[in-house]
């Protein structure tokens, strides 16, 4: 998946490859936004303690995504980044010679580092339990796929877009030229300029990045309460991974883990500012934090900062009405000028990106099945997956739920009588933005909003778990009690979300990434996929993929040019557009067909088969497949003459042209061994087609074919988790022997997916059981979702013949993919 800033050939499970990605990236980036935070003190004499690292990474944020929207490049844009955190790096070096401005050593860092490790730990939990470099939320969540193909662009050259119809990727940057927000961007490209490494590898553990930083602003904002340091570290580290907001990173949404801490980062360092004697500089450091929630989400991310900004304004005038002062009046200004300053070029960029998709603001459903409840927000949700009802262990979840917000109204009310500004600003930053959003947008933006709230209920309730604790009595025990239960439901409700995770597929993307290999430079290519991620990986072979939700533009041979409902076939696509490509890439599948004649097969893998043009096109290009498209079909004749008006049509030309008729002779049907009906132990679920079957824990299947003995391809309709176990059984022999299994592909359930060569006899009983996983391999629970079971003879292929027109009807009644002349 190299690109044209770094190439290297392609292990998914390369030691090094897992060792740059998951730790020295990451470590790379927590030391440049270190060295930015301690600019930031420095400059603004702000004693930042805990909060270094995230206001550094906060103003990485901001200030890369502001110079984007200024129009500078991607290289020069991370250049500018670089210098400034080596300036403070330089500083800090000098700060140390000289022992000024050093932190606390001892217990006031060894907890938040703790912190900070935990959370990052937990994230990156999902992926370490693949065993091999991945994204989360394949399938979930289409949109990382394009995200990192724009952070690939912007790197490359800049944040406008670039060619819009020239092929997919370029069609993806049309989000970049409707203005749509950077922030997210900003490290992934950072970590992909600096180190060369794809960005593929880096989203999630920069994501988990994210959910650590939470946890050192949560430690940061429950110590203004006085909170011992190891509580502080644990309830924060909880905070930082709460269930609502470890189910989005687990689905790859960067975009919404980075809002809280963006949001609750503000918090945290204006109350950091409050708690001390101030100065003109003490709130430059939370304006620069807010000002990363504008790159991160647009002017939209005003909806969080403004309300605690206006409530750290009246705090300010109220201490200089009793000082009798206006003094205490003058931080505001460069706060808000500086606020301004990183704010303004974003939010002048995104008004467009606002205005075009208001339509989808206010009526989009996105990846949703239904509402997401509030409820969930407040971290306690056993559950695999945050979009559906939690139906194991149901009834533990609304008591936890009710715990949780019993604990968080306790928290809250506590905080403000002991007249703590942090938990209640954050409790307000979360909530008014929720009251403020949902009324004005769609059920989809209504989750993102209980994303953001969800780290503030977590901080109330452990503030409330700490209020019991300290009245003593039978109240501390009452905390401690609570206290327990809420952490072990919030580790539980990670543990389900763990356990179903999503991960792209390792085979499949490793036979993508070879096919890339071959052909970069060589494109345009088409993709005949429904894959999302084709586009990125083969990014340097100009491909073109027409059934993703961001479509260049599609010339489907059906009427109205719509595109199938089923897995695509060539003969989908009219004749004029497939020719337009030197190159086609075809998904193997047991009842697909073969482009046009002009096509040979240049390159296969278990998966995929690679097409070259190595003729001209056809004059004219029939499909005969079962619904008039998909692969082949009888030739229906009465009479000896093809009842199709359309061959006929075609015969009366090659006649008269005087030319012969290509005919792609295709082999025998697939062999059914199972229907789609034909299981058992698996549970239907309605949000799929009836032939689709759930499951999760078991399941089964039996058959029996009858066939020529030899060897045979076994495929499985579906979308896989743990995957399936294939069996055979020859009639009259004792006991199964394995053939082969298949597992580790999510796609979508209409999809095939090769299970093994079978060696079948005359006649024999097939058998098909669930994959156990282990519990404590990512996506153990992931559920099956399967349909038939078909076996296809090897060697059998489509043979392309020639006829005269004269002796077309000995074509009746055989098998035809697709006629031509």
């Amino acid at each position: 998946m190299g690109g044209r800033l770094h190439s290297r050939p392609v292990n998914l499970r390369s030691p090094s490859t897992l060792v740059e990605a998951w730790i020295l990236v990451p470590a790379l980036v927590v030391a440049v936004s270190a060295a930015l935070g301690w600019l930031l003190g420095r400059l603004t004499r702000a004693e930042l303690g805990a909060l270094t690292v995230p206001a550094g990474f906060l103003a990485g944020v901001g200030i890369t995504s502001a110079l984007l929207s200024l129009g500078l490049s991607g290289k020069v844009s991370v250049a500018v980044l670089a210098a400034l955190a080596l300036a403070g790096a330089v500083l800090a070096v000098v700060d140390v010679r000289r022992r000024e401005s050093l932190p606390p050593i001892g217990a006031a860092a060894l907890w938040p580092a703790a912190a900070f490790v935990v959370a990052y730990g937990i994230a990156m939990a999902p992926l370490v339990g693949t065993g091999y470099s991945a994204m989360l939320g394949y399938q979930l969540n289409g949109d990382p796929a394009a995200h990192i193909t724009l952070v690939e662009e912007i790197a490359q050259h800049s944040a406008n877009a670039d060619h819009p119809l020239r092929d997919s990727v370029h069609t993806a940057t049309r989000d970049l030229e409707a203005g749509y927000p950077l922030g997210s961007y900003a490290w992934p490209l950072f970590g992909r300029v600096l180190t060369g490494v794809d960005v593929f590898h880096l989203w999630t553990p920069l994501s988990a990045v994210v959910l650590a930083l939470m946890a050192l602003v949560s430690y940061a904002l429950l110590r203004t309460l006085a909170a011992p340091r190891a509580f502080a570290a644990a309830a924060g580290t909880l905070a930082g991974v709460g269930y609502l907001v470890y189910s989005y990173h687990v689905q790859g949404g960067t975009k919404e883990v980075l809002l809280p801490l963006a949001a609750y980062g503000a918090v945290a360092l204006a109350a950091n500012a409050l708690g001390r004697p101030l100065t003109r500089l003490s709130l430059v450091p939370a304006a620069v934090a807010a000002g990363a929630v504008v790159a991160d989400l647009g002017y939209g991310g005003l909806a969080w900062v403004a309300p605690a900004g206006l409530v750290v304004a009246a705090v300010l005038g109220w201490r200089a009405w009793h000082a009798s002062s206006s003094g205490g009046l003058l931080p505001l200004v460069p706060a808000a000028a500086i606020g301004v300053l990183l704010a303004l070029p974003i939010a002048v960029r995104t008004v467009s990106f606002f205005r075009e998709n208001n339509g989808t603001i206010t009526g989009a459903v996105g990846n949703l099945v239904g509402a997401v409840p509030f409820r969930e927000a407040f971290n306690v949700w056993l559950a695999h997956d945050y979009r559906l009802p939690a139906t194991y262990a149901a009834g533990l979840s609304p008591a936890g739920v009710w715990l949780a917000g019993a604990a968080c109204v306790v928290g809250g009310a506590w905080a403000l009588r002991r007249r703590n500004l942090a938990i209640p600003l954050a409790l307000l930053a979360g909530l008014a933005a929720v009251v403020i959003v949902t009324p004005r947008a769609s059920i989809y933006y209504d989750a993102k909003t209980y994303v953001a709230a969800a780290p503030a209920l977590a901080l109330a309730s452990a503030a409330g778990v700490l209020a019991f604790v300290r009245a003593g009595g039978a109240l501390r025990i009452v905390g401690i009690v609570a206290g327990a239960l809420l952490a072990t439901g919030v580790i539980a409700s990670d543990a389900y979300v763990y356990s179903g995770a999503w991960v792209t597929p390792r085979y499949r993307f490793q036979e993508l990434a070879q096919v890339a290999e071959r052909t970069r430079g060589q494109g345009p290519l088409l993709i005949d996929d429904y894959e999302q991620w084709a586009p990125y990986i083969l990014r340097g072979s100009r491909p073109w993929i027409e059934h993703t939700f961001r479509v260049p533009y599609a010339f489907f041979s059906r009427p109205g040019n719509l595109p199938p409902v089923r897995p695509l076939d060539p003969d989908d696509y009219q004749l004029r557009h497939i020719e337009m490509f030197p190159l086609v890439l075809v998904r193997r599948d047991p009842y697909g067909s073969r482009p046009p004649s002009n096509f040979t097969p240049a390159f296969e893998t278990k998966r995929y088969v690679l097409w070259r043009r190595t003729g001209p096109a056809p004059r004219m290009h029939l499909p005969s497949g079962a619904d008039g498209y998909l692969g082949a079909a009888p030739l229906r004749c009465r009479g000896g003459v093809p009842a199709r008006p359309s061959v006929r049509a075609l015969l009366a030309t090659a006649a008269r042209l005087h030319v012969p008729v290509r005919a792609a002779l295709a082999p025998p049907a697939p062999i059914v061994a199972i229907p789609g009906r034909g299981w058992a132990g698996f549970h239907p679920v309605p949000l799929f087609k009836p032939k689709t079957f759930l499951s999760i824990t078991g399941g089964s299947g039996s058959g029996f074919v009858e066939v020529q003995p030899g060897r045979y391809y076994a495929w499985i309709a579906g979308s896989l988790g743990p995957g399936i176990v294939l069996y055979a059984r020859p009639i009259g022999q004792a006991g199964f022997a394995k053939v082969g299994s298949a597992g580790d592909d999510m796609g979508l359930p209409a999809l095939w997916q090769p299970i093994a060569v079978a060696q079948l006899q005359r006649r024999t009983v097939v058998h098909v059981t669930a994959a156990h996983r282990a519990w404590w391999r990512a996506s153990s629970r992931h559920p099956n979702i399967v349909g038939p079971l078909v076996f296809t003879r090897v060697g059998d292929t489509t043979r392309v013949v020639q006829i005269l027109p004269a002796r077309a009807s000995s074509l009746c009644g055989r098998r035809i993919d697709w006629l031509e002349i």
